[in-house]
């Protein structure tokens, strides 16, 4: 029975030591594991009427790595996952979102066991610079999360997945270094929308 999975899966040791395997993919999802063995589906499909549906070209990356064992954090497998899947892209962005120096990035996650499901614009435009931030907390524990900008922020909120402000039991904390402090509940889905100065 194939497991659907995003991006990865990890053999465990039995004894919470030493190093376990992860293997992950670019595209393909079906996942297995039986005995000391792990898989993935590389093609699925039916047979009838057509005997080669198929057919063709196809291409894909696997990789087989080697990662910690025991109390290691679902984030750091989850970042590796994310190597296979995400490659590098740059993209052209309005004079206005400049960044102060070019050895600083736009974005990053400073401190917390979350993991980044979406940076975008807002979907309701307005001449307010600003910007969504989308993230999971991936350990099943309270994370203490600092987010770090390039630029100034006037102030930061949390919205629904709709991009509404609503109110949460969390405090978010903006200091004058580009850095929005809260703290995100377990298993749970975040989204802010920070605004800059």
């Amino acid at each position: 029975m194939d497991v659907p999975a995003n991006t990865f899966m990890v053999a465990e040791r039995a004894v919470d030591e030493g190093k376990s395997l992860m293997l992950a993919t670019d595209c393909k999802n079906g996942f297995r594991g039986k005995e000391s063995s792990m898989a993935v589906t590389l093609i699925r499909s039916s047979f009838d009427p057509d005997p080669y549906p198929e057919f063709g070209i196809h291409t894909f990356s696997l990789v087989l790595s080697v990662v910690d064992g025991g109390e290691k954090q679902n984030i750091e497998l989850i970042r590796q996952g994310q190597l296979v899947n995400h490659e590098l892209a740059a993209v052209s962005a309005p004079s206005n979102f400049c960044l102060a120096s070019a050895s600083y990035s736009f974005f990053g996650i400073e401190a917390g066991s979350v993991a980044l499901s979406a940076l975008k614009m807002p979907e309701d435009v307005s001449s307010v610079a600003s910007c969504i931030v989308r993230l999971y907390e991936t350990n099943g524990s309270s994370s203490n999360t600092v987010l770090r900008f390039s630029r100034k922020i006037a102030k930061a909120y949390f919205v629904d997945l709709n991009e509404r402000a609503i109110d949460s039991v969390s405090e978010i904390r903006v200091d004058d270094n580009g850095r929005v402090s809260f703290t995100a509940p377990p298993f749970q889905i975040v989204s802010l929308c920070v605004v800059f100065e």
